[in-house]
């Protein structure tokens, strides 16, 4: 059975279409608006038949974020790269999030959780950020954009387990 993805993913990264050759239980449709084509239903069926949805959208927008440094030659625009990488994993981030929170037995533990975890994200980056000149704003949005990944991945990780037989989280 071929599952449907797409929504904001395909805003978040930026392309109108996508061809994915190398997931063969995913196909992306053109023109989507929501962030599953029909509901979340088909992704996480996707995760139980296998499908490592983290590694794949870890690897988009990695290639995309190369891509951009590439090309990026000034302070202004690596800080940009930066921000749509950030930007894009938040989304992701928020996604999962909301889709975990409908799931657990104790949904204002998580929230209480996200709630501090936000509020570390932001005291660390800052922090990394705080001492480096120009440099800094690189790496308070590269320290932030790499949380929501770390964060992100760990919620995609969660969500998929409650589907895969022997997940011990």
């Amino acid at each position: 059975m071929v599952k449907l993805i797409i929504t904001r993913f395909m805003s978040v990264i930026g392309f109108t279409s996508l061809a994915l050759t190398t997931t063969p239980q995913a196909q992306v449709i053109e023109g989507q608006t929501s962030w599953i084509a029909g509901d979340q239903a088909g992704i996480l069926s996707a995760r139980a038949d296998g499908w490592d949805y983290g590694a794949y959208i870890d690897s988009v927008f990695n290639k995309r974020l190369d891509d951009c440094l590439e090309d990026a030659f000034s302070t202004h625009a690596m800080q940009d790269c930066y921000g749509r990488d950030h930007g894009s994993w938040e989304e992701i981030l928020t996604e999962e999030y909301h889709l975990r929170l409908s799931d657990v037995s104790d949904p204002e533990g998580l929230r209480e959780v996200q709630r501090a975890w936000v509020r570390y994200r932001d005291l660390k980056c800052a922090f990394a950020g705080s001492s480096l000149g120009t440099a800094g704003s690189i790496a308070g949005t590269s320290c932030a954009a790499e949380m929501a990944r770390q964060r992100a991945l760990e919620f995609i990780s969660s969500n998929s387990c409650s589907f895969i037989e022997g997940c011990l989280w």
